[in-house]
């Protein structure tokens, strides 16, 4: 045949991601804060968006008794301003200041001082004096050593030091405890007292016995002394997504919708749509309304899919929510997307960075999700067995603790069926310590 170009004809079919789904997507994902955030640009962006009843926010610091007493105000008496409360925060490190400022050393000693006061980290912790740092602060060395003299002077014992180890060391000696075969432990083998304290005991060539009275010294000494001259941290406020709340016949679910249903398309902009002749003015109009009815109905379809997934969540952790994490079951995306009828990614999205109010508690609907070990009851969550192993630690013997294989051997007996390195996996999840680390505790 000889070659030429030809017309024909193919149908195939394809996924378009549109803005719209897009957006849809997007949406899903967000939770309750970050959905008001948009809906907030959104009501500045298009005109046609109204609050049908605008939230009223109680300003910081504001007193309500103090509203009550409206004397003054009428008289003039007080400003405006002094309606609000101002915050007492007062900072924890000023006792520290006023202490080296009562101290007896030299100006530029008690200035270096305030300079490490301000380089604190939140466990009392003092940066290594590099020449980087000499040179950012501008002190000597010789004033800077003097002047964290000066801060262990005036703090607790430990405090002003710049690793744990002298941390520890610090805290020894001044209980009168430090010891030369103390101090080789403690700067040798500190990462390994929690682990294998018979791997420490032989490299040094002595006994547990004699190894222990040391291991108990350092347990009685504080990691972190200068927790109490950290600035506190401020509050940030937890916003749940949705409420899953007691009813006659077992559990509801209602989704937070915060800002969203207060939201509505103005009827004075339909009416404008309507009435319009302007044929530009008539099409500006009809594009806001569309993007806006979009945005409403892409906000209800969230509210309805989310409102679906956290139903079937209360249906298939419904013995978690009324007796407690011990019976929380093992749980998949694929099970509650069977279950609601949805592809699991939609489920993905929907829990994600969402937080529920129970009745155990404000947790993440994330947390409903865990992988679990064979029972005899056929599946147990693994956070469940890990609580089960916190409570078998918590009664053991001090002397003589459970290894991980005796857990596993209990667990057994109970039904679960776990091997020893899983034990010890979620025991390590726990931050629980070896038997060897919690002998004698």
């Amino acid at each position: 045949m000889r070659p030429g170009l030809t017309l024909q004809l193919e149908q195939s079919g394809r996924l378009i991601m549109t803005p719209q789904l897009k957006q849809a997507i997007e949406l899903l994902q967000m939770n309750t804060l970050e959905l008001d955030s948009f809906l907030r640009v959104q009501i500045s962006e298009n005109p046609v968006f109204e609050l049908a009843s605008p939230p009223w926010e109680q300003p910081a610091g504001f007193s309500l008794e103090r509203v009550k007493n409206t004397a003054k105000w009428r008289n003039g008496d007080n400003e405006p301003n002094d309606l609000y409360d101002p915050p007492n925060t007062p900072d924890p490190r000023s006792e520290l200041l006023l202490e080296i400022n009562l101290s007896s050393v030299s100006p530029v000693v008690k200035r270096a001082a305030g300079v490490l006061v301000d380089s604190l980290d939140s466990r009392g912790y003092l940066p290594e004096f590099a020449p980087e740092f000499v040179k950012e602060v501008g002190f000597s060395r010789r004033v800077l050593v003097l002047a964290q003299r000066l801060l262990q002077s005036i703090g607790p014992p430990g405090f002003g030091t710049q690793n744990l180890a002298d941390c520890l060391l610090l805290q020894l000696y001044q209980r009168g405890t430090l010891t030369p075969l103390a101090e080789r432990v403690v700067r040798n083998y500190l990462p390994l007292l929690g682990v294998r304290l018979d791997r420490v005991a032989q490299q040094i060539n002595i006994s547990l016995a004699e190894l222990y009275p040391i291991l108990e010294n350092i347990k009685a000494c504080d990691p972190s002394p200068g927790s109490r001259y950290c600035l506190p941290n401020p509050t940030t406020s937890v916003i749940p997504d949705v409420y899953i709340l007691r009813s006659h016949d077992g559990f509801a679910a209602h989704v937070n919708q915060s800002l969203s249903s207060s939201i509505v398309v103005s009827d004075v902009y339909r009416r404008m749509a309507e009435q319009a002749r302007d044929g530009e003015a008539r099409s500006y109009i009809d594009d806001c309304m569309r993007s806006a009815l979009w945005v409403m109905r892409a906000v209800e379809q969230r509210r309805e899919t989310l409102l679906r997934v956290t139903q079937a969540l209360i249906k298939l952790q419904y013995e978690f929510l009324e007796y407690g994490t011990a019976y929380l079951r093992p749980l998949t995306l694929a099970a509650v997307a069977a279950e609601v009828g949805v592809h699991e990614s939609t489920v993905s999205r929907a829990v994600s960075h969402k937080q529920a109010l129970t009745p155990r508690g404000l947790c993440s609907l994330k947390s409903f999700f865990n992988s679990g070990v064979k029972s005899s009851a056929g599946g147990i969550a693994a956070e469940a067995v890990k609580e089960r192993i916190a409570k078998l630690v918590g009664l053991e013997s001090k002397a003589s603790p459970l290894s991980d294989e005796q857990i596993a051997n209990m667990l057994k007996h109970e039904g679960i069926q776990i091997s020893r390195r899983t034990v010890a996996k979620y025991r390590e999840s726990l931050s629980i310590l070896s038997s060897a680390g919690r002998r004698l505790l």
